[in-house]
């Protein structure tokens, strides 16, 4: 059947002043005696999923923008990308682009919707001197990643 959870991970003063701010986490089982309420009509009233699945893949990908360097790169994640050069990305030095990390693993970058090929994904420091490294360079030396 199913059970319903509710997280807040808001720090609050919910001692008030006998202890320190903290987060309530609440697991509430959806079939509570004492709130359980009977449904108006028994039938599955749910809507179908009226979304392509590629576009639905989208929804799921952690998105992000990434400043493209002189050299057709950027950092992610401590990992130094290049992208492959061909009439796209020629012109894309200086501008966003979108980046798609799937719950599967999978990476991909695109530019106005289109998926660019990537030459190279390469481990290494974020202090490389190509691409966008804003905010990067003391997470990836500093293991947080």
């Amino acid at each position: 059947m199913g059970e319903l959870i509710q997280i807040d991970g808001s720090e609050h003063h919910w001692f008030e002043d006998r202890g320190p701010r903290c987060t309530l986490l609440v697991f509430t089982d959806r079939y509570n005696a004492k709130f359980a309420k009977v449904p108006r009509r028994a039938d599955n009233l749910h809507r179908p999923i009226n979304i392509e699945p590629d576009r639905l893949r989208d929804v799921f990908a952690l998105q992000n923008e990434r400043l493209v360097g002189a050299q057709l790169a950027f950092s992610y994640e401590c990992k130094q990308i290049i992208l492959t050069e061909n009439e796209i990305t020629r012109g894309l030095p200086g501008k966003y682009v979108d980046t798609f990390a799937f719950p599967d693993g999978r990476f991909e970058v695109r530019w106005k919707g289109v998926s660019i090929p990537l030459l190279n994904l390469r481990q290494g420091s974020a202090r490389d001197p190509r691409g966008d490294h804003r905010g990067q360079a003391s997470q990836c030396g500093s293991g947080t990643h």
